[in-house]
């Protein structure tokens, strides 16, 4: 009986250190403009929809725009329901049959919506709570373990500037699980400069330059915190090709380790945000296998995730028909 006791003591901490060493799963998504179908129905968006002719504004200001889905055909609930709320729920179920952890989403309109679609075995973490049709979201695997904590980081949607709330915030997750720590930051960042230099004439590239310094604090808080983390998510940027080109982030070729002024002007995002200050601070862009994204017409380069880890691999998978424009980017993080 000692013996049998002895073994499966062993067995048991062998069990515990190998879920300890496993890596975090994770999968990141833009799932473009996932609504809550009751609050479509509340706000009698199909009929006004209708009304206008699907033009690119909305029912309400936290809707999406009725051309929305237009290229999917989709004009009407039942519509929504058989060629958006389907495939997304699909796509969802082949991210849970892989047994991805975590579930980083952008475009959520609320809490109800990614509910409606998530499955069996996954539970809500925490959503951005705007009043907007492109929400945040963190979603976990109840098995997975993990112990999380959210927080929002509103600097990010620049809400304290003269335009006002246009911007998305970024959300937080804090997970832990066997005595380790990682931080993860979900992003979407202004869209309309993909590609090119960051300080030409342009409202969308002068905002997403001002997004440069809220990041900044964030990885140099992760940093000093220790541990793993990582930013994930629809970064509107072409960032391995900046990583590539190794110029300088600042137009005025000054060193991407001063502080950043309201007078900086960022030429490229990558070299600021991985400027090696402090140390700990160092980031490393996943090397992605983008096959499934070229295959499937999603976008290829705008989504990434980027950590203090080396050598992690991700790779886009394919959602089903009409769930999205964005593939799932799916990999795998080590705790330490």
């Amino acid at each position: 009986m000692r013996r049998l006791a002895c073994a499966t003591l062993a067995w048991l901490a062998s069990a515990t250190a190998l879920a300890a060493s496993a890596p975090l799963t994770l999968a990141s998504w833009n799932l473009q403009w996932l609504a809550d179908p009751t609050a479509l129905q509340a706000a009698q968006f199909w009929a006004r929809c209708t009304a206008q002719g699907l033009a690119s504004h909305g029912a309400a200001a936290d809707l999406p725009p009725c051309d929305a889905w237009r290229e999917a055909g989709i004009d009407s609930a039942h519509a929504y329901a058989q060629r958006k709320l389907e495939p997304v729920r699909r796509t969802l179920a082949a991210l849970a049959e892989r047994r991805v952890d975590v579930l980083a989403l952008q475009e959520v309109h609320n809490t109800t919506a990614l509910q409606a679609v998530l499955p069996p075995g996954y539970r809500v973490a925490c959503t951005t709570r705007r009043a907007s049709a492109q929400n945040l979201a963190f979603a976990l695997r109840e098995a997975a373990g993990l112990q999380a904590e959210c927080r929002e980081i509103p600097a990010l949607s620049l809400e304290h500037g003269p335009h006002g709330r246009a911007l998305r915030p970024g959300l937080e997750l804090t997970l832990r699980r066997h005595g380790h720590r990682a931080a993860l930051l979900n992003l979407h960042l202004k869209s309309g400069c993909a590609f090119g230099a960051m300080d030409r004439e342009q409202a969308h590239c002068a905002l997403l330059q001002r997004q440069a310094a809220p990041l900044e604090d964030w990885i140099e808080q992760q940093a000093a915190a220790g541990g793993r983390f990582a930013l994930l998510g629809d970064w509107n940027r072409d960032l391995p090709s900046e990583a590539r080109d190794r110029q300088p982030a600042r137009a005025d070729g000054s060193d991407a380790r001063a502080p950043l002024t309201d007078a900086t002007r960022l030429r490229r995002l990558w070299p600021e945000l991985n400027d090696g200050a402090p140390p700990a601070s160092r980031l490393y862009l996943a090397r992605l296998d983008r096959q499934a994204a070229a295959q499937h017409g999603c976008h290829r380069l705008l989504d990434h995730l980027a950590s203090n880890a080396r050598g992690v691999v991700a790779q886009f998978v394919a959602p089903a028909a009409g769930a999205s424009d964005h593939c799932p980017l799916v990999s795998a993080l080590p705790w330490r």
